[in-house]
């Protein structure tokens, strides 16, 4: 037994050495084997015998030579090869799977991406991740290049040993024996490791900057992790999966068994999460207010999928253009998207960007004069709203009425507080008290609107359609098209 302990400690005294000696060279270039010797604490001999292992495995090359201090010598240099064999890299995320085949440098010569369908369970996404691999290894062993020395896999989640996955959130994958798995299939040796980790490798890899001896690694790509760096080595006992710290105590569950996780409350899933939570809730703080009363219609989330729908510039086909009538005062956006609504399918309408940027001469706001300005814009705009919510039978009474202003500014309050602080953390200024300002004007615009419905619930700012225009004046659309020349 003392033998056969001593065989495997010389073993791994030689491995250690040699990894030594590569990344040495790795990282210095071209070296020439005193320096290496000098710079390792090795003996010549032990050189000698690492570098004959490493050069007749063409991890090391040799290229040129250089002067020594002996007289009449010179040194050969060492020169890392990452060309020596190849590598199975596969990045496993919520979204998808990256997989690429690339030499020792990370350099890929063949890459892919897999879209996971998550409706599959976690067996059925690896079986489909290793036939892609599959794939890959019997085309790279086709092409007869360079070896493949084994297979990586990056995950979101707690890694123990380099190779279990304790579990990981963000895939909803617990104890998977990826490692067994992998090796079982290609036969070649398998490291599992957290993705931030790997990450950080590679940053440490690219160098830092001069004098950073103690510096901390955030990954917020899926869930929160950390990564400590001091003295330019990782740190191992500060790794880990920073997003399972419970921050929120009774907070909502995680798929890892606590509750109240960092990774829950604001990690980027989670931004986007709550992104879609508040969009789905409407962009609009009065079409947002009416759906809070109303509760949800058609015609609400129709009119709040827009992102902007004031907007005048469209395109209509012919039989539906004349089909729809047009309304004659400031509601004409929002009359005409409600009569679209009306005589054909949400599935036949998009919006499209015709533009980056967009330079809109808003008029001034009359704060003071419902029949001026922004003013009397948003008094039209929502008595051609309350017209069509009627048409499409939602009951508006006085209570509706009432209770809409102040939804709408609550609303509206929200949605301040939030562009706030996106100024605040993209170094704008923010103009809070002009828009405050706003916000109470459209609310007094809604109530004017509100009267002005009660009053003439019948109102109708709508001109005639073009049907009925050729019905009353046969020949009316012939004629208009002779008179007027089309280029």
């Amino acid at each position: 037994m003392q033998n056969q302990d001593t065989i495997g400690n010389v073993q791994l005294m030689q491995k250690i050495n040699r990894q030594k000696v590569l990344d040495l060279v790795r990282r210095r270039g071209p070296s020439a084997r005193p320096e290496i010797a000098r710079l390792t604490g090795l003996s010549s001999s032990s050189i000698t015998n690492i570098v004959g292992f490493l050069l007749e495995r063409r991890l090391l090359v040799e290229t040129g030579q250089i002067e020594t201090r002996d007289v009449g010598r010179k040194a050969t240099l060492l020169k890392y090869d990452p060309s020596a064999c190849l590598v199975i890299c596969i990045d496993i995320g919520s979204n998808g799977v990256r997989i690429a085949l690339t030499d020792l440098a990370g350099a890929a010569r063949v890459s892919k991406e897999i879209c996971l369908d998550h409706a599959l369970v976690d067996r059925e996404m690896l079986d489909l991740v290793r036939r892609e691999v599959g794939r890959l290894v019997e085309e790279a062993r086709a092409a007869g290049g360079p070896a493949i020395a084994g297979i990586g896999i990056a995950i979101s989640g707690l890694v123990l040993n380099n190779d279990r996955l304790v579990v990981s959130s963000s895939m909803h994958w617990r104890s998977l024996p990826l490692k067994e798995l992998f090796e079982a299939e290609f036969l070649l040796p398998v490291f599992v490791q957290n993705n931030s980790l790997t990450k950080a490798h590679w940053r440490l890899h690219q160098g830092l900057e001069a004098g950073e001896r103690h510096v901390v690694f955030m990954d917020l790509a899926m869930g929160v992790g950390i990564i400590d760096f001091y003295d330019r080595r990782i740190n191992e006992s500060v790794i880990g999966e920073l997003g399972h710290t419970t921050v929120q105590k009774d907070g909502p569950p995680c798929f890892c068994g606590n509750h109240g996780c960092l990774e829950l409350l604001c990690s980027v899933e989670a931004v986007l999460r709550q992104t879609r939570e508040a969009l789905a809730q409407g962009r609009c703080p009065v079409l947002r207010a009416l759906r809070s009363i109303v509760g949800p219609h058609p015609f609400l989330e129709y009119l709040d999928s827009f992102r902007y729908p004031l907007a005048g510039e469209i395109s209509l086909d012919i039989g539906l253009l004349r089909r729809i009538r047009i309304p004659f005062d400031w509601g004409l956006e929002v009359g005409m998207l409600g009569e679209v609504f009306r005589n054909t399918t949400p599935h036949a309408i998009c919006q499209a960007e015709l533009c980056a940027n967009y330079d809109h001469k808003h008029q001034a706001l009359s704060p003071g004069n419902p029949a001026k300005g922004l003013h009397r814009m948003a008094i039209d705009i929502m008595r051609t709203v309350f017209r069509r919510m009627a048409a499409e039978g939602i009951a508006l009474d006085h209570g509706l009425f009432e209770t809409l202003p102040f939804a709408y500014t609550r609303h509206a309050a929200d949605i301040l507080r939030t562009y706030g602080t996106d100024a605040v953390m993209n170094g704008l200024a923010f103009p809070r008290r002009e828009e405050e300002t706003a916000v109470a004007t459209f609310a007094r615009a809604i109530r004017h609107a509100a009267q002005a419905h009660l009053a003439d619930p019948l109102f109708s700012p709508l001109i005639p359609d073009w049907n009925r225009v050729e019905a009353t004046l046969p020949g009316f659309l012939t004629d208009l098209r002779e008179e007027i020349p089309i280029p």
